[in-house]
């Protein structure tokens, strides 16, 4: 307390930053990496755009119907919303979905009104960037808003990205997932620009590609942000996927591989071969007939597999997403999470949910896995291995990665078929089943059925 008559000291914000600035530094850098961590996982997998999950397991998503020739949308308890108008109708992705009418080809939102018409071409859906590619010449966004350039071709490459090249062949360039245009190149006479990247792990977090302008003049880029990190004029690019990169030379001697991390080369090697890459953070690649590991983290070379490269090796995307592992005791299976038993070695197997699926119920609350013990199977709680329902079958139950239904075939050779969402079940004679996200149909003869997640009879047509 101050003495009576002194002064109070004024807080000075500048004179206490500086002093305390390393403590500062610590906890903004401890901040960012738990906010990293946050974003980068999600329960059980990797963190996806939020449209891929919403719009996959969609209860209420519109159903499309056929009557006569004509195809229509009906919402998930059999009320018409939108009447059989068109020659074809796909499924609807969040509040758009794509029709045909006529030999033009429309995006209509869900009371069925028309917010983009194309009469040259196909309009395609790519779920990897929720955009929309009309006749190769015009790219909607989400929004529908259009984000290529005017008077250009545009062309898919994966992961959500395309390419562009104007119809003039002087210019060309990247749009990314997000619909940011990058690497904007101005052509030679011939035109030509490739791009190529491969598969790429989301665990990476950075998206590299090769790229060719004109004729043999290769490049690595920054996928994102269009930075060139190397140029390849006397070089072939093959990209190999997960940002790791062959450079090919006069002979296979000459051949070189490089990995791009934080847009720089951190890996470089030549005269190797069987190079891959490891989603749990190793490339592995073979040297005068032995194996070398290269930990991508610590960027750091190993002749001999590191213990957590053998740990994970065999391990399933699952569980290197989860951090669970399965383990053996005699012929029987169990599941560990950092070396703790959380289901006990006495199953015949343990089947993980498909990845899109899992994340999905992990998001509501619902840890599970398919456990069998030789004569029934078992949709299983991991945290309290609480048995949720159980298929009379050891084997063959049929999940899917954009559904939460599931079926296998019982021994009189009906269908018994079981909605995870919902806890529903229904046994069910069937030709054959076709599984969607929020409904299924169910084939006798030249009839079609369909039914919703509750099981609930909403539509019957003949064929």
């Amino acid at each position: 307390m101050a003495s009576k008559g002194s002064k109070k000291k004024k807080f000075d914000i500048k004179s206490f930053l500086k002093k305390n600035s390393n403590y500062i530094g610590i906890l903004c850098g401890v901040f960012v990496f738990i906010l990293l961590i946050s974003l980068l996982f999600r329960g059980g997998g990797v963190v996806l755009p939020d449209y891929v999950l919403k719009y996959t397991f969609d209860r209420d998503a519109l159903i499309p119907f056929k009557e006569g020739d004509l195809y229509g949308y009906m919402d998930r308890n059999g009320k018409v919303v939108i009447k059989p108008t068109y020659q074809s109708a796909l499924e609807f992705h969040g509040k758009y979905a794509v029709v045909n009418k006529d030999s033009n080809y429309y995006i209509i939102n869900r009371n069925g009104k028309v917010m983009v018409t194309e009469k040259q071409g196909a309009i395609n859906y790519n779920g990897d960037s929720d955009f929309y590619l009309a006749f190769s010449s015009r790219l909607y966004n989400s929004n529908l808003k259009v984000i290529s350039p005017k008077d250009a071709r545009i062309s898919a490459i994966s992961n959500g990205y395309y390419k562009w090249v104007s119809n003039d062949l002087k210019k060309a360039g990247i749009i990314t997932a997000s619909g940011k245009k990058v690497y904007n190149v101005s052509l030679q006479k011939d035109g030509i620009f490739y791009v190529n990247m491969g598969d790429i792990d989301k665990n990476l977090g950075e998206t590299y590609c090769s790229t060719m302008v004109g004729d043999g003049n290769y490049f690595i880029i920054n996928c994102n942000t269009g930075k060139v990190i190397k140029s390849y004029p006397k070089n072939s690019v093959s990209a190999l996927g997960n940002n790791l990169f062959k450079i090919i030379g006069k002979t296979d001697k000459d051949d070189s591989y490089v990995f791009i991390k934080n847009n720089r080369i951190v890996f470089d090697v030549k005269n190797v071969s069987d190079v891959r890459y490891f989603p749990f953070g190793y490339i592995r690649y073979k040297e005068n007939d032995k194996y070398s590991y290269f930990d991508i983290n610590k960027k750091k070379i190993y002749k001999e597999a590191p213990y957590d490269f053998l740990y994970y090796e065999n391990a399933s995307i699952w569980e290197r997403n989860t951090s669970y592992h399965k383990f053996i005791v005699g012929r029987r299976v169990g599941l560990l999470k950092d070396d703790k038993v959380i289901i006990p070695g006495i199953y015949n197997s343990l089947v993980s949910l498909p990845e899109d699926l899992y994340d999905y119920l992990f998001q509501n609350g619902k840890n599970y896995i398919l456990a069998s013990d030789g004569t029934n199977s078992y949709l299983m709680d991991i945290d309290s291995q609480k048995k949720i329902h159980t298929f009379k079958t050891s084997s063959d139950v049929q999940m899917f990665a954009y559904s939460t239904f599931m079926y296998y075939k019982e021994s009189d050779g009906k269908f018994s078929i079981y909605n995870v969402l919902t806890n529903k079940e229904k046994s069910l004679k069937a030709d054959s089943i076709t599984v969607f996200g929020n409904y299924i149909v169910i084939k006798n003869g030249k009839k079609n059925v369909y039914y919703n997640d509750e099981f609930k009879k909403i539509y019957e047509v003949k064929e």
